[in-house]
């Protein structure tokens, strides 16, 4: 069906027919990144579903979402490395992660290191660290579908996060 639908939307070559491949494969992991992320309210498992869907999109070395609550004193770290163990990061991370603007930047040791605030839910934020190798250039294509998916993945879990708050007592935590 991918031939018919190529050549009904005037695509002769096979470069123009693999172009509308990628876009249509990019399209299906849009809607298993909704269905996906949609489909819990824990906090844990959400982050857990996100970390698979960026594992499908690009190669990461590590990656890193923070819960902060100014009403805690010390904020909720979800950490992964390449290998999808969870980890603990050092205290300098978390304050680096959180000091760093959003973007795209290149450091030092060969990595590119990607932030993003995926959401803001009054009083708390979450905010996204992703470390990529510097050798995995990351093509615009790529950005543009991290973008969407990071959209998508913010909202799971700021509603994860005022679920969480609307069914646990503060005073007690139950």
């Amino acid at each position: 069906w991918l031939y018919l639908v190529g050549a009904l939307l005037g695509f002769r070559s096979w470069r123009d027919r693999e172009s509308l491949k990628l876009r249509l494969d990019d399209v299906e992991l849009l809607h298993r990144a909704g269905a996906n992320l949609a489909g819990t309210l824990d906090l844990g498992e959400v982050v857990r579903r996100f970390r698979a869907i960026l594992r499908e999109l690009l190669e990461f070395e590590s990656m890193l979402v923070i819960v902060r609550d100014p009403g805690e004193r010390s904020p909720q770290v979800c950490a992964f490395d390449s290998s999808g163990d969870r980890g603990a990061p050092s205290p300098e991370l978390i304050l680096d992660t959180e000091a760093r603007p959003e973007g795209l930047f290149a450091e030092l040791s060969d990595l590119l290191v990607f932030t993003r605030d995926l959401a803001g839910v009054d009083p708390a934020s979450i905010r996204l660290r992703l470390d990529v190798a510097a050798t995995r250039a990351l093509p615009t294509q790529r950005l543009v579908l991290l973008e969407t998916v990071c959209q998508q993945a913010g909202a799971a879990l700021a509603n994860a996060w005022l679920y969480r708050l609307a069914n646990t007592d503060p005073l007690t935590g139950l």
